[in-house]
């Protein structure tokens, strides 16, 4: 049983082509992000942003969710941006994610944010006890993590 022309992906569409971008994404972490990779990653950005978007929803530019996924592909190199980490840090407004990424990139090259982060786990582990604990080991994660938590439990 074949599949029917109409489940069939458009060999142009927005799901080949985020496919097409993510296959051309260098393997780096933000840390060490240049000019070309930035640029690779506006690209698979906007692939994921298209294949997501709908023309008929409330909002056809939807930014969060394409963000996740990307962040989810490429856990080192994508920042997990939401509205609240985002407003968090004051860029919100800027409704660019590439600025959003030289503010990440900024944050985790940063010696004390990376010191802070450094002290993440081992204090996660603590607080857990004897309940078991599954980390991620990405710096850009972990900050990521730390961000929204704060936003969501840090003081008011």
């Amino acid at each position: 049983m074949g599949l029917s022309k109409a489940s069939t992906p458009n060999p142009g569409g927005p799901h080949c082509q985020s496919s097409h971008a993510v296959d051309k994404l260098p393997d780096r972490e933000l840390l060490m992000a240049d000019a070309s990779v930035l640029e690779a990653m506006y690209a698979f950005y906007n692939a994921v942003k298209a294949a997501v978007s709908s023309p008929n929803s409330k909002d056809p530019n939807p930014w969060v969710n394409p963000s996740k996924f990307c962040a989810r592909k490429r856990p080192d190199l994508f920042p997990v941006r939401d509205r609240n980490v985002c407003a968090h840090l004051g860029i919100l407004n800027l409704s660019d994610a590439r600025a959003d990424w030289l503010v990440f990139r900024a944050l985790v090259q940063d010696d004390d944010v990376r010191r802070a982060i450094d002290t993440l786990p081992e204090g996660a582990h603590q607080a857990a006890g004897e309940r078991q604990l599954a980390l991620d080991s990405s710096v850009l994660r972990l900050l990521d993590a730390a961000l929204w938590s704060y936003t969501v439990w840090g003081p008011a």
